[in-house]
């Protein structure tokens, strides 16, 4: 009987998960990781939305769309950049998380 230290096993599970398919609606395989990348970017801009709206992470919690519209106001007086910078760092991060995901669907 054979023993299997728990890192090895752990291993192997992850190597399992990270190249499963997921057959879209176009029958075309595409890997889980393209997938969670993706989706993480929506939930990212989602986040950022209702925080923007008020009805997302509340004041306490730091947020890029509650950032957004903590300095929404100072557009108009000369420090757009304290609300730019927020908004450039989501464009930003989806923007990355969409090109990796790209990037690995077409790693074939």
């Amino acid at each position: 009987m054979r023993k299997y230290s728990r890192v090895k096993n752990i291993v192997h599970i992850l190597h399992n998960n990270t190249s499963c398919y997921y057959y879209c609606t176009q029958g075309q395989p595409r890997p889980l990781v393209v997938i969670c990348a993706t989706n993480f970017a929506s939930a990212l801009l989602i986040e950022s939305g209702l925080s923007f709206l008020g009805i997302g992470a509340q004041p306490p919690v730091p947020s890029w769309g509650g950032m957004i519209r903590e300095y929404y106001p100072y557009l108009i007086t000369g420090k757009a950049y304290l609300s730019l910078i927020p908004g450039a760092l989501i464009a930003g991060s989806v923007l990355s998380l969409n090109t990796l995901s790209t990037v690995w669907s077409e790693r074939d």
